[in-house]
């Protein structure tokens, strides 16, 4: 019996242990998460301002003329075509960690 209360006591004192190493891990994932939100976000309209910069050259305004108006030409991404979870370097959940140099 004693032996039982013994085993049960470091189980309890171990999940505490365990409960807020498992509550930083959940805060860093949802973070992370969030900057993967943010990026394809930032992409998406990277590629609107791009179409409407590109639409009002066609409609006659020039690269110098939108210049002097303060437009500046679209920012490029720094890998074009590539999607941001794709490109992504963050560790999310479903992908897995690396836990040897064998497995990279």
């Amino acid at each position: 019996m004693a032996t039982e209360f013994a085993v049960k006591n470091i189980e309890d004192q171990t999940r505490k242990l365990l409960d807020g190493r498992v509550q930083s891990i959940r805060h860093l994932v949802t973070a992370r998460l969030k900057i993967t939100e943010i990026q394809t976000q930032l992409e998406n309209a990277q590629r609107e301002d791009a179409r409407l910069y590109a639409a009002a050259q066609r409609t006659g305004w020039s690269p110098d003329e939108l210049r002097k108006l303060g437009i500046a030409e679209p920012v490029q991404s720094t890998r074009p075509g590539m999607h941001a979870a794709a490109k992504n370097e963050y560790i999310v959940p479903g992908n897995p960690v690396p836990t040897s140099p064998e497995e990279n």
